[in-house]
């Protein structure tokens, strides 16, 4: 299976794995951050409050029916932990062409994408943070989710063993975050994080499935939009630990 990669746009690449095996195609956007605890439960709250709603789609109902009339894309945001790297991810697995019924002009990608760039670049905003009643809930959420770890004495030994066995590298960091970094987070550092991280993390893009003509112009043009205002000067380095 050929893979290819090529630089799209200052700090954004795109991996392509053609193959016309499968009925779906799957897109994933990579943003690459420094690993630590502030970051990751920051990351873990964002990736909650954005795939609840945003501008053109403020509520789950009505971003659910448009995620409907996509054919039912599987659509995620989360925070991935690696040995030196925050990743903060955006997947979506998407129905192919050749499996939907013809319409005039339809292109699921192209429609894909248009969602993706609202997500990210237009969160629903209330006086220059993120929703405050969205990021209460989704705060309970992940200290709900943090406690019942705490809670079961298997999952918490085995969390505490490989604190001690890490000690103080970056992927000692809780995978969860910590109450402490919740508690700090506020409407306006989330969206401060949002627009770091459009703004000046690398971004790796995977592309796999059905390649068709003018997709790699469609990812380029999606990729120049969602990254406009950086600079390669800007983005952050990401350190590499041996």
């Amino acid at each position: 299976m050929e893979i290819k990669s090529v630089l799209v746009a200052p700090g954004v690449d795109l991996s392509v794995i053609p193959s016309e095996k499968f009925k779906s195609n799957y897109f994933s956007l990579n943003f690459l951050l420094p690993l630590s605890e502030e970051n990751i439960t920051r990351c873990n709250l964002l990736s909650a409050v954005l795939i609840r709603g945003c501008e053109k789609y403020p509520t789950s109902a009505e971003l659910g029916r448009h995620i409907a009339m996509l054919y039912d894309p599987d659509i995620s945001v989360r925070t991935v932990k690696t040995p030196y790297t925050l990743i903060f991810r955006v997947n979506a697995y998407f129905l192919d062409n050749r499996f939907i019924p013809e319409k005039a002009g339809e292109d699921i990608f192209k429609d894909i994408l248009s969602l993706l760039y609202e997500l990210l670049v237009f969160p629903l905003l209330e006086n220059g943070g993120l929703k405050p009643s969205y990021l209460a809930i989704e705060k309970k959420n992940q200290l709900d989710r943090i406690r019942s770890r705490i809670n079961n004495k298997n999952s918490y030994a085995l969390y505490r063993c490989e604190r001690l066995a890490l000690g103080d590298i970056p992927y000692a960091c809780d995978a969860l975050g910590t109450p402490e970094e919740l508690e700090k987070a506020t409407p306006e550092s989330l969206y401060k994080l949002l627009r770091a991280i459009l703004e000046k993390s690398r971004l790796h893009i995977v592309y796999s499935g059905s390649y068709k003509e003018g997709y790699r112009e469609k990812i380029t043009r999606f990729a120049k939009l969602l990254t406009a205002a950086r600079n390669e000067e800007d983005i952050i380095p990401i350190p590499t630990l041996v």
